[in-house]
Order: structure tokens, then C-alpha cells, then sequence
């Protein structure tokens, strides 16, 4: 499992560099989110009522138009069932 993260962790990168769009840590974060939901097949509805918050909410989360602080960040990994270093590739020399 932690192999299909880093994998689905490393395409999301790949895609970000071949559009050559700069983005910001907002977007990247949040398209991570997006992409750890479809992995647990959460619609967006489904993390809305983990989160207690609604759709629209979690709709902008993922198109990274959300400020989240680093608390609300570990309360949507925690609602995915994952955990910090499952959810953002840390290098080894860490």
C-alpha cells in the first residue's frame, strides 16, 4: 500500500512538472487531498460529512483555494485514514 502511495505521489509530481505550471502549496496540497479521496473512494460529499463542513468547502480545499493550517491539515489526513508520511512523500535523508 505505501508503494501505491509513493507511486500515485510521484505521478502526481510528474503531472505538475509536465504541465510546467508553477503552483502553489495550496494546489499541490490539495490535489493531493483530491487524490487520496478518490483512492479511499470518498466522493467529496462523504469527506464533507467526516469534516463536518460542506461539498462547496471540500471542493475548494482540493482546488487549493483554502489557507489550511497545519492542524486542519492532520484532521483531513486523519478523516482519510492515512497518516502524514503516507499522505506526503518524505525523503529518505529525513
Amino acid at each position: 500500500m505505501c508503494n501505491l502511495l509513493m507511486v500515485t505521489s510521484i505521478r502526481l509530481l510528474l503531472f505538475i512538472f509536465y504541465k510546467k505550471i508553477m503552483k502553489s502549496s495550496k494546489v499541490i496540497i490539495g490535489l493531493m487531498i483530491k487524490s487520496r479521496r478518490k483512492q479511499k473512494q470518498f466522493t467529496q460529499k462523504h469527506l464533507a460529512d467526516l469534516l463536518e463542513v460542506n461539498r462547496q468547502y471540500v471542493w475548494r480545499l482540493e482546488n487549493g483555494r483554502v489557507n489550511l493550517t497545519m492542524d486542519y491539515l492532520d484532521k483531513v489526513i486523519t478523516k482519510l485514514n492515512c497518516v502524514q508520511k503516507e499522505f506526503i512523500v518524505i525523503p529518505k535523508e529525513i
